[in-house]
């Protein structure tokens, strides 16, 4: 198993929509957090912390969310889709989420 891990500032994490449903929702707006991809043999797991931000509009738990942040070099790093695992004060995502490959 590897993990790589990036810590993000900046960040929003927004509602996901399916393509062809161009709407879009920010949940949380100047956030920080930390960003990991995880390799079991062939397969990947995303994870994604959120310490800190202003949230505008509430969470849902399952609901399917992406991400956007600047690296510590200030590259933009997109997550890939992720759903939400835990709506408290430090929230919670993981993924891939099963719907968004469905549809990409």
């Amino acid at each position: 198993m590897a993990n790589f891990t990036v810590k993000l500032t900046d960040l929003t994490v927004k509602a996901w929509f399916p393509p062809t449903q161009p709407l879009e929702e920010p949940l949380i707006e100047n956030a920080t957090g930390t960003y990991t991809a995880s390799i079991f043999g062939t397969s990947v797991g995303y994870y994604l912390q959120v310490d800190h931000g202003t949230r505008v509009n509430p969470l849902r738990l399952g609901q399917p969310v992406v991400a956007v942040g600047k690296d510590p070099e200030g590259k933009w790093v997109t997550s890939e889709v992720l759903e939400t695992t835990d709506t408290g004060e430090v929230a919670m995502f993981k993924g891939p989420y099963e719907a968004a490959i469905k549809h990409s």
